[in-house]
């Protein structure tokens, strides 16, 4: 992992250097997204064994995110974005609620450029604090377990740009798909009842969709 993050600082500050000396624009962006596909087979297993009535269960997430980026010459940008996501699953007498934050560092190239709209292709690297929280229902009340985990994710991402100001191109309106790609899991911690049973590890979702802007 650490070989890893070391190549993405390492691709952040070669696009800065080499685009040093072309005219740099600050932005800000934001937007909301949804994801799927989630990390939860691990987690999913290991309370199947420690609960026989456990209900597996997949999540899909919403987020808002905002952030600051810059624009290097026409082409290239880096960006730093900070992002909150939420998901829940309620199954029966079981509810399973997946949410966290985190922080995003990427660089994107526009390898398709149009009068009316420019294609991007961006890559970069997340550190993730994600949470889950475990409620299930039992004739004398609920039981409440709560996990933690910190993961990290190399986010491979599309952009379809639009220019809502054909004078300014830089301010832009567009739709993304991307795949946050898990690379690094961390030991869950938790607490709530004293299980013996190891838990799974997890991580939020790796699909995902979104809108944004930048101004």
């Amino acid at each position: 992992m650490k070989r890893i993050c070391l190549a993405l600082v390492i691709v952040l500050i070669s696009v800065s250097g080499i685009q040093a000396q072309c005219k740099m624009k600050s932005f800000f962006s934001g937007g909301i997204n949804a994801g799927f596909i989630s990390n939860l087979s691990d987690f999913n297993n290991s309370m199947e064994t420690t609960f026989s009535d456990y209900n597996k269960k997949s999540i899909s997430q919403a987020s808002i995110g905002f952030g600051v980026g810059w624009y290097f010459g026409e082409r290239f940008t880096a960006a730093f974005k900070m992002n909150y996501s939420l998901g829940n699953n309620l199954k029966d007498e079981q509810a399973l609620n997946l949410y966290g934050g985190n922080f995003e560092l990427n660089a994107g190239y526009s390898f398709l450029k149009r009068e009316e709209y420019e294609l991007e292709a961006n890559v970069g690297g997340i550190i993730s604090f994600d949470n889950l929280v475990y409620n299930r229902e039992y004739l004398l009340g609920v039981n409440a377990f709560s996990y933690s985990s910190i993961n990290v994710f190399i986010p491979v991402k599309v952009y379809l740009w639009t220019y809502y100001q054909q004078k300014n191109k830089k301010e832009k309106v567009g739709a993304y798909i991307g795949y946050n790609i898990p690379v690094y899991k961390s030991d869950v911690n938790f607490t709530g009842l004293d299980i013996k049973a190891d838990v799974g590890k997890f991580a939020s979702n790796s699909l995902w969709f979104g809108a944004e802007f930048r101004i």
